[in-house]
């Protein structure tokens, strides 16, 4: 069974901290939808961060190679 589905009221609040929102504690499933929702936000950035720096890789080569060309054009 999995392990989230499990728990009971009284150990999912020790796994998940009580958030509130306007006052009232969120309940048990409130509470997962929102760690579950922290969790993908985490990975979305650090998918995110990676697809950047690999493009400002590409990005880099491209001008690399442009500065390679001009010096071949101009070096007559």
């Amino acid at each position: 069974m999995h392990e989230e589905a499990a728990a009971t009221h009284q150990n999912a609040i020790v796994a998940y901290p009580t958030p509130e929102y306007r006052g009232e504690t969120l309940s048990m499933f409130e509470r997962q939808f929102l760690y579950r929702l922290d969790a993908m936000t985490a990975k979305q950035r650090a998918y995110f961060e990676t697809t950047q720096a690999r493009f400002q890789h590409v990005d880099d080569q491209i001008e690399g190679v442009q500065l390679q060309l001009a010096e071949l054009y101009y070096k007559d």
